[in-house]
């Protein structure tokens, strides 16, 4: 007699479609990929995304979020100093601003009426939900999106300033992150992280950790078939897409805009710039206003026509760990990626073969200009880069992988 599928559940920080970040990728393909080996369902913790509200197609036990109105970002009118808490409490966390008891009880509802097996846990800030899942005796696994004690202390290298959040980033959440994650690496059933690169992270930072499967970040193909070859004008334009409440692509942009965009400039006498995602900072939006070269354009319900229409897709990240899907979206649609070492790390991608590698503006600035001028090197690069992606980071190729993992924690 065949046995029933188990019950996975997602517990995301939002509910993860439509996409608007890295995450919401991430957890997308874990619910497609889960879905050829177990019944699955989400939670999403934050509660004031109605975007998110429309359930997908796919044949999901459930598709809820949690009802509690503080857990909202940003939390409502009212609510912004109960969400400070964390800074008074010696062992406190942004994450906390992740957890409330209502949304717990309601996990566990959850959890309890589906009788589920296992819970993908989304990253470190979710890590106060660990202990309301472990005690319904459900297997965890800890969806290691980034090492993020490492990110935190990259972070802290970038803030010199003396106002109170540069001084919390450097003196205070590197130590307490690396405290979470700690506890969280040894405390649950398995780690999914992105690359065999964090995998070696992990286990150098920690003595103990539970067992770890490289899940790399992957795409459907099928979305991108359709999608035009790059523009070949005779000056670059130039692609950044990200979501710009992740301080690392904040970072990036302001490189691109004050020091790699007026060298192209200065080199061709015209080029673009175009900065797309949710959540940019009023000063990338000034930027904007005040450079008709740059255009930043907020949340797009899809990418793709901003890449048809770029010479090259640019990623000047210095900071993280993990894999990006920006890099992936790139060579799906065989558009060229000039990219830090840091920015195309646990790709096993090579400088010259898939991609063109830059660490400092002037090499980005040249790096654009030669794909601009060379369009038979930029056809090659993105070929090249193509062929990868169908080979390892297709939903095909990490379907079995993610399988194996689910029915290791069955055993």
């Amino acid at each position: 007699m065949k046995r029933e599928a188990p019950v996975v559940l997602l517990v995301a920080e939002s509910l993860p479609y439509p996409m608007v970040k890295g995450g919401d990728y991430r957890n997308w393909q874990h619910l497609n990929t889960l879905a050829d080996c177990a019944r699955v369902g989400v939670f999403g913790i934050c509660s004031n995304d109605t975007r998110r509200r429309r359930v997908p197609d796919l044949p999901l036990l459930c598709w809820e979020a949690s009802t509690d109105p503080a857990l909202a970002l940003p939390p409502p009118q009212g609510m912004r100093l109960a969400g400070r808490a964390w800074l008074l409490d010696p062992e406190g966390h942004p994450s906390d601003l992740f957890f409330s008891d209502h949304a717990a009880r309601e996990l566990a509802a959850l959890v309890e009426r589906l009788r589920v097996a296992i819970v993908v846990l989304e990253g470190l800030w979710l890590n106060r939900y660990l202990e309301v899942v472990r005690r319904s005796g459900c297997r965890v696994i800890l969806d290691c999106h980034n090492v993020e004690a490492q990110l935190a202390e990259e972070l802290a290298a970038t803030c010199t300033g003396e106002d109170l959040e540069s001084r919390l980033r450097r003196e205070v959440l590197p130590a307490r992150t690396c405290a979470i994650e700690r506890r969280m690496t040894c405390s649950v059933d398995q780690l999914w992280a992105c690359s065999p690169e964090d995998e070696r992270r992990l286990r150098r930072r920690y003595d103990r950790v539970a067992p770890i499967v490289v899940v790399p970040n992957a795409l459907r193909l099928d979305d991108y078939e359709d999608v035009a070859a790059p523009s070949r004008g005779p000056c670059p334009t130039l692609v950044f897409p990200a979501f710009f409440g992740h301080a690392p692509n904040v970072l990036a942009a302001r490189f691109l805009v004050e020091e790699v965009l007026p060298l192209v400039a200065q080199a061709c006498g015209d080029c673009r710039l175009r900065l797309v995602g949710a959540m940019p900072p009023r000063e990338l939006v000034r930027a904007a206003e005040s450079d008709s070269r740059v255009l930043v354009t907020g949340a797009v319900s899809d990418v793709r026509p901003y890449l048809c229409d770029a010479t090259a897709m640019v990623v000047p990240i210095f900071q993280g760990s993990g894999t990006r899907f920006k890099l992936l979206e790139a060579f799906a649609a065989e558009l060229p990626v000039i990219s830090t070492a840091k920015g195309a790390e646990g790709l096993g991608v090579e400088h010259g073969r898939h991609l063109l590698i830059a660490e400092t503006a002037e090499d980005f600035a040249a790096a654009a200009l030669e794909l601009t001028r060379d369009p038979a090197l930029a056809g090659a690069l993105a070929a090249r880069a193509r062929a990868l992606v169908a080979e390892r980071f297709s939903w095909p190729a990490l379907r079995t992988r993610v399988c194996d993992a689910v029915a290791q924690l069955e055993s």
